[in-house]
């Protein structure tokens, strides 16, 4: 189906740039009681001790405190001589022995099932399981047929463990990242978070209710300083005027339009028509699992034009056609080379390719 929602991401974009282009206007005082989002206090937890930066356009070392109770009492101290701290988001950085990065390329098939494709090949990607690790995602390119994207792990037992001596201090993250890959949060505004939903910080609704309130009102002050001075510039007959040919402008761009979005329209329906026509690769995926026993090896798996290439070793490679066909998924299964036999594991290599069955047949019935 084809996504007709906004990108969160393109909205998170056009306020980072209203706030650093925009935000002379507002006078300071009231900048100030709007920017809840001063800086961070980025927290990093080594043997015994306690690491504080403070990151406000540049990273200031502020103190190395032992983590133990006399730590404790000098870190309330601290903020309680810097206020400033207290409006800082806190970001906990896991040591570079904490954790691993993986770099990983995918079809652009699995871009909107990402999470899913992740969570059910995680054992394979990597020496873990969902039990066993926290992990973030983490997009870095995105071409037409494939996702460049980087698997951020951490155990989860060292991860809780750092949650709950903060936790004794009194300390929230808003986000947990990692050594080895850092959020550069000034300039990114896709950073990653290992933290679990249910340990992120909550912020206080009320509050962001007043702040989106007031910078709604802002936006409408601002939007009538502009327009006003315009408007009882032109006297009314030369803005009838010009509304004239504008409208006759708009009017013949909004046809054109029309008929663009007319093709626009029938492209759409064929193409999810298609989409629609064959299950999507994770349902394959899926099936192919199930019908081959755990004794057999999948190599190499490709899927090209509504069929699939299998290459793998089994003990029976001459059983897979019939088991491969007794799902209504797949049909004209037959080898694509002759089956070998693998001196070392004693398997038999086969070349297999099977038809993908389209839905229609199943629609019209």
């Amino acid at each position: 189906m084809l996504n007709s929602t906004f990108d969160s991401r393109v909205i998170k974009k056009f306020f980072h740039w209203w706030k650093k282009e925009l935000s002379f206007l507002i006078p300071n005082a009231l900048s100030q009681l709007l920017n809840d989002n001063v800086a961070f206090l980025i927290i990093q937890i080594k043997a015994d001790k306690i690491y504080l930066n403070y990151l406000d356009n540049k990273t200031t070392k502020l103190v190395t405190l032992e983590l133990n109770d006399s730590g404790l009492a000098d870190y309330q101290q601290l903020k309680r001589d810097n206020l400033i701290l207290e409006k800082a988001k806190i970001i906990v950085r896991l040591n570079n022995d904490e954790g691993i990065v993986k770099s990983l390329i995918l079809p652009k098939a699995v871009e909107e099932n990402l999470t899913q494709v992740i969570n059910y090949e995680l054992d394979r990607y990597t020496p873990f399981t969902q039990q066993q690790v926290y992990y973030a995602i983490k997009k870095i390119s995105t071409d037409a047929d494939k996702i460049n994207l980087k698997l951020i792990l951490t155990p989860k037992n060292k991860l809780d463990n750092t949650y709950e001596i903060l936790k004794e201090w009194g300390i929230i993250p808003w986000i947990v990242d990692y050594e080895g890959l850092v959020n550069d949060l000034d300039n990114d505004y896709e950073y990653y978070n290992l933290l679990p939903k249910e340990k992120c910080y909550k912020q206080n609704k009320k509050a962001l209710i007043f702040q989106s309130s007031l910078i709604a009102i802002i936006l409408l002050l601002l939007s009538c300083s502009l327009i006003l001075p315009v408007w009882f510039y032109y006297d009314s007959g030369r803005v009838l005027e010009n509304e004239i040919k504008t409208l006759k402008i708009k009017a013949s761009a909004v046809q054109e339009l029309q008929n663009k979005m007319a093709i626009l329209s029938e492209k759409t329906d064929w193409l999810i028509a298609q989409k629609k026509k064959y299950p999507p690769l994770i349902e394959i995926l899926e099936t192919v699992s199930k019908l081959l026993k755990d004794d057999t090896w999948l190599t190499i798996l490709d899927y090209k034009n509504e069929k699939l290439h299998l290459t793998g070793e089994s003990p029976a490679a001459s059983t897979l056609i019939k088991v491969l066909e007794s799902s209504p998924l797949f049909s004209n299964a037959d080898f694509e080379s002759t089956v070998t036999k693998n001196k070392t594991t004693g398997l038999e290599r086969f070349r297999i390719t099977v038809n993908i069955n389209s839905r229609v047949t199943d629609e019209t019935e």
